[in-house]
Formats: C-alpha cells, structure tokens, sequence
C-alpha cells in the first residue's frame, strides 16, 4: 500500500501515528521537517515540462566580462599582418623582448635586437608624441628595416671574414644526414658490384 500525501502533510501524518501509537519511535527526519518543512510539490509545476515529458529549461545568457582591449592590440595585429616571416622568425629564450623596458624614445637599445613587439611599443610611443597612427607606424616600421639591414650585413661579413680565415661553415643535420645517407647507398653499390662479378 502507497502513503500518498502532499510533502507539507507528511509530518502533520507521522506525528499522528505517532500519537496513535501504531508508531514505537519517531523517524530521525521528524524534526527537521517540522523545523523547515517542505514546499508544497517536490515534483515542478506541469508548465515546466513540454508535450513530451521533458523538462523545458530556460537557457539563460551567460554573463561574459567585456572585452579587455589594449591600443598596442590594433598596432600588433597590422605590423604582423604586413610582417608575417616575423612570427617565424627564431628567438633566444634569453632574448629580451622589451615587457620590462620603460623608455621608448628610440626602437632600440644598445645590443638590442628588435622585435615586432620593440616596434609596437615604439609606434606607442610616437603617437603618444602627438604623430598619427599611420605615421608613427611609417617611422617606427622604416627604423626597423634599418635595424635589420644592419643586422643581415653584420651576418655576411661576418660569414665572409670567417671563409676567408678558413673557417669551415657548419653543416646543418641535414645536409649530414644527407652525406650518411650517400655514403651507405654508394657502399651497398660496391657490395652489390664485387657479388655480381663472383
């Protein structure tokens, strides 16, 4: 036999029993429920559900902090997309990138390599001087090539001066790996020559 009753009767019903004595002890749950009883359906309104059975839910927009946008983020996105080999380009972990710099008045520090970031905030700050975006972009952009002109002519003198002292030009591995590979393939020729002539 099933006690059907509303939740908010359940204790009233216990407590009668209880008073009848058809029950010895009282449920642990007695009094908790008559502290803080229940509402009155532990099932959801029937406008809860649809035609099916299925619970509707009620999809709520999440709550999304704004955006965070910095004036550097508009500048970086244009320098790269006018510069992409600079994504590529190899960087030392030691490298310093310009985060903990605080002067900006030239693109480059003494020993410096610049980066599209050294750009970036170098365009920043010529702005800040009162240059348009274009232009402070143009100047910053134009000292970089400079910059890495220099750089690149450094490198080939720097390769030429070492050939002309006898230096020999380091092998990359694979261009190693190539010559093991040429060397084994010209090995299995003479091994495969001498069987033939047996």
């Amino acid at each position: 036999m099933t006690f059907k009753t509303a939740p908010t009767k359940v204790a009233r019903a216990v407590s009668q029993l209880l008073q009848a004595g058809i029950l010895k002890t009282p449920p642990v749950w007695l009094r908790p429920m008559q502290r803080h009883p229940p509402g009155p359906s532990l099932v959801r309104a029937p406008s809860a559900f649809d035609t099916r059975g299925t619970l509707k839910v009620k999809r709520r927009k999440a709550v999304r902090p704004p955006a965070i946008v910095y004036p550097e983020d508009a500048l970086r996105r244009r320098f790269y997309k006018d510069h992409p080999n600079e994504l590529s380009r190899p960087r030392m972990l030691m490298e310093r990138d310009g985060h903990n710099r605080r002067d900006w008045t030239r693109l480059c520090l003494d020993g410096e390599v610049p980066t599209g970031e050294h750009v970036v905030q170098y365009q920043l700050y010529l702005m800040s001087t009162g240059l348009s975006e274009q232009e402070a972009y143009v100047k910053a952009t134009a000292e970089f090539y400079v910059v890495r002109a220099r750089e690149d002519t450094e490198r080939r003198i720097a390769e030429q001066e070492a050939r002309h002292f006898g230096a020999v030009p380091i092998k990359s591995a694979i261009e190693v790996g190539l010559e093991k590979e040429e060397t084994a393939l010209e090995r299995s020729r003479e091994v495969l020559k001498l069987r033939n002539e047996m």
